[in-house]
């Protein structure tokens, strides 16, 4: 009866006796809708297959997982796999591992945002996730978001994360002739007086020949140009 009624409504589970609600079969209906996980008995919270379900479904369901799996690094591995945003309810202490952070940020770069402080300001991690997605620099703060190198490892993974430098940065002559040669699209987000720049275009050319559409129209009919992206 109560499977049928937790079927038709699931928060029928809410008010269902302590020995349906520790039914696994009930729960994993139930954490369909994941804040659902809060009812269900304190042994089906440490049970993985219902709390992966739940988190699966609704980030915050992590707030009412047992303090088994909460402690449990293994498991907040595997959960921010499930979904990454729960990293927004997870511990201090999670928060603040290098591991979990980087797996939830391989799912969802804007995760980074709930990183603690610490790892906020590590400028060694923030360049191994640049190089995994250059948008980090978007939510990076302006301490490391001038820091060079970091800058420079987020473009050449995502040209696009350009848009997010700071302007010192776009401005810069030697910095755009050096990121283009790690990565021709990044020509697509310069500014048209750096597209207007023959050696700014042909090294961006030489990295990547698909970089020659993005040159000013004058470069474009420039014989040696025309050469260079024929030959890539």
């Amino acid at each position: 009866i109560v499977m049928t009624a937790v079927n038709s409504n699931h928060y029928a589970i809410k008010h269902a006796s302590k020995r349906l609600q520790d039914d696994k079969e009930i729960a994993l209906k139930a954490v369909e809708y994941g804040q659902l996980l809060k009812y269900v008995s304190k042994r089906l919270k440490n049970d993985k297959e219902v709390v992966l379900k739940a988190i699966g479904n609704n980030s915050e369901a992590i707030r009412f997982v047992g303090n088994k799996l909460k402690n449990d690094k293994n498991f907040m591995l595997e959960a921010v796999k499930f979904n990454s945003y729960i990293l927004e309810y997870i511990s201090k202490k999670f928060k603040n591992d290098k591991d979990i952070i980087k797996e939830a940020f391989k799912d969802n770069s804007s995760s980074f945002k709930y990183a603690s402080e610490e790892l906020k300001n590590d400028k060694n991690f923030i360049i191994a996730l640049a190089k995994l997605n250059g948008n980090i620099l978007e939510i990076l703060n302006d301490k490391m978001k001038n820091e060079k190198e970091i800058v420079l490892e987020a473009i050449k993974s995502t040209s696009y994360a350009l848009n997010f430098a700071p302007n010192k940065f776009k401005d810069d002559r030697e910095f755009i002739l050096s990121a283009v040669k790690e990565n021709g699209d990044i020509l697509y987000h310069v500014s048209d007086k750096f597209k207007e720049d023959k050696d700014i275009v042909l090294e961006a050319i030489k990295q990547n020949g698909r970089a020659y559409q993005y040159a000013s129209d004058r470069l474009q009919g420039n014989r040696k140009i025309i050469l260079e992206a024929r030959s890539e």
